[in-house]
């Protein structure tokens, strides 16, 4: 016998505790930290990782013999779409050992070519969604046996795609792998909240419980209750209602299931269960929710037609809002692809504007169940929104913005333990975003656990020292850079537990670290200066570290600003002096600049000219430098948002010194307030050109279409430039969409700006004129006005 999976050896995360559909309580859910080992695990590279975890009571005594046959036979030959669409691959590493090697021994399985040509594929193109599509489907032909570390290697870099976990167990049922398809299930359900999926475990679960005993049918009905206090409320789940009803209403089933001393209370208790079935079933937004509302006043009235017409009054309003429900939801279901890989954001850039559709369209979905549009009770409210984003983290398991959404709907809800729970679950679905290690270790803190706190910066330090030594090349930032950025933020927060001495003993820590870089250093530095107040300390730690790091121009102008803050100008100087010899030719310009600001900040006239001479000449040597030094002198003169030239004049340098402006960090805040942001317009601009240019141009477009798109983009980037600043337009203003549609229109419509006082004796309609009011009386019936009369509504501006 089979039961559902058990709760002290479930791999699987849960979704929390939640009331079973006939109110009593679901089967226990695995404990937290029993639930991060499959997703840790998820992010396993080796293919031949063999599932440890087990489902429940002992498959030794069952008989496989005793199935239903023909159960089985519609399981060997349910098949899989797996439609190429919208599905993306992840996994950045190869595996250790070849997929072509069995699990459960030495000899080498040889399998087709064209197998192991779908393999190949995906080491070469990974984030190619249709190669993972065509591994997968190459899959259902081969043996189990031989299928086994594929199906593997496949899973660990999708541990959520219900559909590849569905074809897994399948094939290992038809096979009649009863154990290794038990196996299958307790790793992925609770990972995969798929009616699908789901339906495959329930029918696996009466494929394992074929005898007709009491201990069979119990088995049974909990495997259904834990089903529906899963997903019973997926809009998918009325099948899953209507199934669960229709076993419980089984004559057979009746002395099994409802132990009675009498058959009255036997029956009584039968249709007691059934009852609370429909009324849990009627009231969810399903697809199925008319038929299923049918088949309850059936039931009621066969029962006791005097008793029906008050229950179903009762239960009418509610049902009336499902079915409300239901029609929005169903709206916001349509833009979402089912069949979605969790692929990594941004790594497949044709695939950039699918992978933005999707994350709206489960936003949307999100923000919709959180608004409780349903009115349901608190515990039920919760039960479905934590559903919702289950199964959207199904389909963006790597998208770090759900995880946090997730973290923070706990959070706010005052649900302190379930948040720590999604940060965990977070950090072993995206291992090298220490967003989420820093954000648990700081709410550990705040829940008066710092030994925790402390020991989730241990394990991430350590992991990424020896991923830094082992030569490991990730995605996303440096290793290196990662690493330090995590020494920072361990010293700020143990000198918030701990105090003084212990974040000096973690910067000792960090400077014998040999992948630690020069952030180490300065953040150290800052953090005795403002927060105990020691500035001789911070002055020899910054020394400390220009030891090994005076090359490193950043390091050098941390330094500088803090020296500044000072008003040390003259350490200050000195310190531009040392450096200046070791500064990359890369970043000698930045440097020069840098040196100049200062020395128009805290030097003298004589002094600055000099530090600019001498730039120019290790620069430029003998050429002549180029002709910004109007834009030196705007920022010298100015002061915060005020500048020694007018408005216009100041937006003209912008548009002429684009670059310098950016390199000078200009605060533009005075053009902002005149609604012109020249910064944010080039930055545009220079986005377009590099980034959103394919978007604009038509997909594989001609020769011809591509020339005039490009022609008509740069002329319209050179009308932009070409614009009067808002101040020099002078009131009234015309109607902006007006002004469009005439120029776009190509037509004179000059005529239409003065009335003609040739015959004018028809009614004008409102839509002529924009106005609202009363047709009034003019003169002539065969002369039209203009469909746009700009100068009618210029009038009617003006009076407004």
């Amino acid at each position: 016998m089979v039961g559902p999976p058990s709760p002290t050896t479930s791999d699987t995360p849960s979704v929390g505790g939640r009331p079973g559909p006939d109110g009593s309580n679901a089967p226990p859910t695995p404990t937290q930290e029993e639930c991060h080992a499959v997703e840790a695990e998820a992010q396993d590279e080796r293919s031949g990782a063999d599932a440890t975890s087990t489902l429940g009571t002992n498959l030794e005594e069952q008989n496989v013999d005793r199935a239903n046959e023909s159960e089985r036979k519609e399981m060997e030959s349910e098949g899989m779409d797996l439609t190429k669409d919208g599905r993306e691959a992840v996994g950045a590493s190869e595996l250790d050992n070849t997929p072509t090697e069995t699990t459960g021994g030495s000899a080498r399985v040889k399998l087709s070519p064209e197998v192991e040509a779908a393999y190949e594929a995906t080491l070469e193109d990974e984030y190619n969604p249709a190669t993972w599509g065509k591994l997968v489907q190459c899959l259902k032909e081969q043996d189990i046996a031989n299928a086994r570390p594929l199906y593997e290697y496949v899973l660990a870099r999708f541990p959520t795609a219900s559909i590849y976990w569905k074809q897994y167990a399948d094939c290992e049922i038809a096979a009649g792998n009863m154990d290794q398809a038990r196996d299958v299930f307790s790793r992925c359900l609770l990972l995969c909240l798929d009616t699908n999926l789901w339906r495959s475990y329930l029918k696996f679960m009466k494929l394992s419980n074929t005898e007709n005993s009491a201990e069979n049918a119990q088995e049974l009905r909990v495997a259904f209750e834990f089903l529906l206090d899963n997903i019973g409320d997926d809009i998918n789940a009325g099948p899953l209602w209507l199934e669960y009803i229709q076993f419980l209403q089984r004559e057979d089933n009746s002395p099994l299931l409802f132990e009675a001393d009498t058959p009255e209370m036997e029956a009584s208790a039968r249709m007691t269960a059934i009852r609370r079935a429909y009324q849990a079933a009627v009231v969810i937004p399903s697809y199925s929710l008319e038929h299923l509302w049918k088949e309850y006043e059936q039931f009621e009235n066969s029962v006791s037609k005097q008793l029906a017409k008050p229950l179903l009054n009762e239960l009418q309003p509610k049902h009336a809002m499902a079915r409300s429900v239901y029609r929005e939801r169903r709206k916001k279901l349509e833009g979402i692809d089912f069949e979605y890989l969790a692929i990594p954001p941004g790594h497949n850039k044709t695939l950039f504007a699918k992978e933005k559709q999707q994350s709206n369209a489960w936003k949307q979905l999100r923000s919709w169940e959180q608004s409780n549009p349903q009115g349901l009770e608190l515990s039920q409210f919760e039960k479905r929104v934590i559903l919702c984003f289950d199964q959207s983290l199904m389909y963006l398991y790597r998208d770090a913005e759900v995880w946090f959404e997730y973290y923070q709907w706990h959070f706010h809800r005052g649900a302190k333990k379930e948040a720590i729970d999604v940060l965990a679950r977070a950090q072993a679905a995206l291992p090298d975003c220490v967003l989420f290690h820093f954000e648990a270790a700081e709410l550990l803190f705040s829940e008066g656990e710092p030994a925790d706190a402390r020991k989730v910066f241990e394990n991430l330090i350590d992991r990424l020292a020896k991923s830094c030594g082992d030569g490991v090349v990730t995605e996303g930032p440096d290793r290196k850079n990662m690493l330090s950025l995590c020494w920072v933020q361990f010293m700020k927060l143990v000198r918030k537990m701990e105090g003084q001495a212990a974040a000096r003993k973690i910067f000792m820590r960090a400077r014998k670290c040999p992948q630690a870089t020069h952030h180490i250093y300065s953040a150290s530095a800052l953090l005795e200066y403002n927060v105990d107040k020691n500035t001789q300390v911070a002055r020899n730690i910054f020394e400390l570290g220009l030891k090994k790091h005076m090359a490193e121009p950043e390091y050098v102008y941390s330094y500088v600003d803090f020296l500044e803050g000072l008003n040390d100008d003259r350490n200050a100087r000195a310190l531009f002096e040392r450096a200046l010899p070791l500064v990359p030719e890369s970043a000698l310009s930045k440097f020069w600049d840098r040196y100049v600001n200062f020395e128009e900040t805290f030097g003298f006239r004589k002094s600055i000219e000099a530090v600019k001479i001498r730039r120019n000449a290790a620069l430029y040597g003998d050429a002549t430098p180029p002709n910004s030094e109007i834009v030196r002198l705007t920022k010298r003169f100015g002061y915060g948002d005020l500048y020694p030239c007018t408005e216009t004049q100041l937006y003209h340098l912008v548009r002429m010194h684009q670059t310098t402006f950016f390199e000078q960090g200009f605060d533009v805040s005075v053009l902002r307030r005149l609604g012109v942001d020249p910064l944010a317009q080039i930055s545009q601009a220079q986005k377009v050109t590099a980034a959103t240019k394919s978007e604009i141009l038509p997909t594989q477009p001609s020769s011809a279409a591509t020339a005039v798109a490009e022609s008509a983009y740069r002329a319209l980037v050179e009308f932009t430039k070409i614009l009067p600043a808002i101040h020099a337009v002078k009131p009234p203003f015309p109607p902006v969409d007006l002004v469009i549609n005439v120029l776009s229109s190509g037509e004179d419509q000059r005529s239409g700006l003065h009335a003609s006082g040739k015959g004018e004796n028809r009614k004008r309609k409102a839509s002529d004129t924009g106005d609202n009011s009363k047709p009034q009386k003019v003169s002539a019936p065969n002369h039209r006005p203009p469909p746009n009369d700009i100068f009618r509504m210029r009038q009617k501006m003006q009076q407004q």
